[in-house]
């Protein structure tokens, strides 16, 4: 399945993914097109933060989805 991972305002970059993928694998397959992402960066689809650790099947991530990257804030 294909995602597309926003980076800065108008670069958007394509990444194929599998169905048990997990954050750790997109971050790996996002670095090998070029992309820039840190350990700490989560990322944000349809409005919810994704899972690290949990596959993307079980997180209802369609194919063609948009992903933005977004930080974490400590309270």
């Amino acid at each position: 399945m294909t995602i597309y991972i926003k980076q800065g305002l108008e670069e958007t970059i394509m990444v194929e993914v599998n169905p048990s993928d997990t954050v750790t694998e997109v971050r790996k397959k996002l670095l090998e097109k070029g992309g820039k992402v840190e350990k700490s960066t989560k990322f944000i689809a349809n409005g919810r933060v994704v899972k690290e650790h949990v596959p993307l099947r079980y997180q209802n991530i369609p194919s063609g989805s948009n992903w933005h990257p977004g930080w974490a804030v400590a309270n």
